[in-house]
């Protein structure tokens, strides 16, 4: 077998990588909790590191092709194979030919690639040459492949642990049952080590509705036999409905991503289906464009813990059905296929602690009835959506932290209520946000709907800054135990500057303009604890101004500080840079 070789750079980085590796293992830890913080930290960083330099080489082998004699520390190649996340791993069409001889000079190395094929001749050589090695899966089924797809699954369905199945549409732009069936069937064999499943039957999720026929599985789908799948992803595809007994492997499955076809509204007794298919899961993914609640009784989901949700019109009922006011993360998109305004989901027997609104977006944490905390998150709304939530008193009766775009801030009067209110942050406007939204969107292009007023039906009418507010009230804003307010612009923004604002420029206000509005809107709670501007200077020199001067005298602290992005690593190397990211990060990591 001929020994494949690593460039130079890429030899001295693994030796940079092992030292690295057994400094950061052999580091003492009090307790095993800092050591499992550490271990994961430092897959993190390895897992980067790696990525990093294997796209480095890719590109240095493409054009030339130097020979030598060093392989990569098996040792280190071992933990990062164990730990890379399915999105981490390396696309074998993004790299050199040398990786890829390398990965079939060595089996295990196949547990770093994620292989597409547009046909059957490349799976079937991955398939064999991984040796029986667990490999992830990839494919495009074509009417002029779907038969090759069925042979192989068949044969080698027994060793994929990550299987990826999409279905292209056909010439007459109509789907393929011939195809559907074929590949129904090869899945009836065990999956012994399957952990990941991806099974995409519909062709395009921008057909209207009435245009597809929804897939159903197989009773005996994997013939019983995966006890190791716990994340599934159906898309235009359902178990059966007419059987007593559910699909088995199904039911240790933690994580279910469901997307109804276009054919027909989600029915209660779809959802149904799913519920019992799917008893113990943890996440669940679900997008409809249209929800039938025909009054059927649902299992309880007692493990349900994440929604995060794609739903038209009669979504809010679907949720309902759900019982999602208990679980502790629901996250809600704009279903833009749908024109119907979707109501904004309440927790109508919870507390609300925190709430942030941007232009389009919205995030709340709550406590529930047993002072469970909980979070919701709304994607894609309107502006009559979060309007609707800006008045609701409930959302300010126990608020005690509020962020808020400075155009959501109500054009005239105040805001509800907020006895509790201890942190208020504003978010101030970018350049491209004034064009749109502070002109009436009157330039603004045409763009999907419902996406935050950048439609016709949902044109805004101008939208007054923080410092154009009315300068009189009938009555300041009932904020009396307000104690932070910040100023933010930039990096600490949800809202990026444009193109034509450069990232690292301040937002440039008047001294006195920050005076009037804290006079104004926020007398209730004069004085402040703390003011800062996070990202924003004045227009003159601060200590000439007598606004200045009004603000110090109308809070304990003040401070100026830069925009609140992290700041970009100075003069460190890739190794400092990726185990920086990784301890500031709260990324996935696999659950044994």
């Amino acid at each position: 077998m001929t020994t494949v070789a690593l460039p130079r750079e890429l030899e001295l980085a693994f030796e940079e990588l092992a030292a690295k590796f057994a400094e950061e293992v052999q580091k003492e830890c009090k307790t095993q909790a800092e050591l499992a913080k550490a271990t994961a930290d430092m897959i993190d960083c390895v897992s980067g590191y790696v990525g990093y330099e294997m796209s480095l080489a890719a590109r240095e082998m493409n054009r030339t092709s130097p020979l030598l004699s060093v392989n990569p520390p098996p040792d280190v190649f071992g933990h990062v194979c164990d730990y890379l996340t399915l999105a981490e791993r390396i696309m074998v069409t993004g790299v050199c030919h040398y990786w890829r001889k390398l990965a079939i000079a060595d089996a295990r190395l196949w547990n770093h690639i994620v292989q597409s094929y547009p046909d059957s001749t490349g799976a079937r050589e991955l398939l064999e040459r991984s040796r029986n090695t667990p490999v992830h899966l990839e494919l495009t089924i074509y009417e002029q492949n779907v038969d090759a797809v069925g042979v192989f699954l068949t044969e080698h369905l027994g060793h994929i642990k990550t299987l990826i199945l999409r279905m292209a549409e056909s010439r007459s732009g109509k789907g393929n049952t011939n195809a559907w069936n074929i590949v129904n069937y090869a899945l009836s064999r065990p999956a012994p080590v399957l952990e990941v499943l991806y099974i995409n039957m519909q062709r395009s999720a921008y057909n209207p509705v009435g245009s597809e026929e929804a897939c159903t599985l197989r009773p005996d789908f994997l013939a019983g036999d995966a006890p190791m799948l716990r994340e599934v992803s159906l898309s235009g595809v359902l178990p059966p409905s007419n059987t007593a007994e559910p699909i088995q492997p199904f039911g240790f499955v933690d994580t279910l991503m469901y997307t109804h076809s276009n054919g027909q509204a989600l029915t209660g007794t779809e959802l149904n289906v799913l519920v019992e298919n799917f008893p113990r899961i943890h996440t669940f993914g679900l997008s409809a464009q249209q929800y039938t609640d025909n009054g059927l009784s649902l299992k309880k989901l007692p493990n349900l813990r994440i929604v995060d949700s794609v739903l038209g019109q009669g979504g809010e009922a679907a949720l309902r059905r759900l019982n999602y006011e208990h679980v502790a993360l629901v996250c809600v998109r704009q279903n833009f296929h749908h024109h119907d305004v979707m109501p904004v989901l309440r927790n109508e027997r919870s507390r609300v602690e925190a709430l942030s609104v941007t232009m389009t977006d919205m995030s709340m944490t709550a406590r529930d009835e047993d002072n469970q905390p909980q979070e919701r998150r709304f994607f894609g709304l309107s502006a009559d959506q979060l309007a609707g939530t800006l008045i609701d008193a409930d959302n300010f009766r126990h608020l005690g932290t509020l962020t808020l775009h400075e155009f959501m801030w109500p054009n005239s009067g105040t805001l509800p209520a907020a006895p509790l209110l201890r942190r208020l942050t504003v978010l101030l406007a970018t350049t491209v946000e004034h064009r749109t939204w502070g002109a009436g969107n009157a330039h603004a292009p045409m763009m999907m709907p419902n996406l935050g007023g950048q439609f016709g039906h949902d044109e805004p009418s101008g939208k007054l800054t923080l410092f154009q507010l009315p300068a009189e009230l009938p009555a300041p804003w009932n904020c009396g135990s307000l104690r932070e307010l910040t100023l933010a612009f930039g990096g600490a923004a949800w809202a990026k500057p444009g193109p034509s604002d450069a990232e690292s420029a301040p937002r440039v206000v008047a001294a006195s303009d920050v005076l009037a509005f804290v006079q104004t809107h926020l007398a209730t709670a004069l004085p402040l604890g703390r003011i800062e501007l996070r990202g924003v200077e004045f227009l003159e020199a601060a200590h000439e101004v007598p606004a200045f001067h009004g603000l110090l005298a109308n809070c304990t602290e003040f401070v100026v500080g830069p925009p609140g992005a992290d700041p970009a690593p100075q003069s460190t190397g890739l190794w400092e840079t990726f185990y920086n990211r990784a301890r500031s990060h709260d990324r996935r990591r696999r659950v044994h």
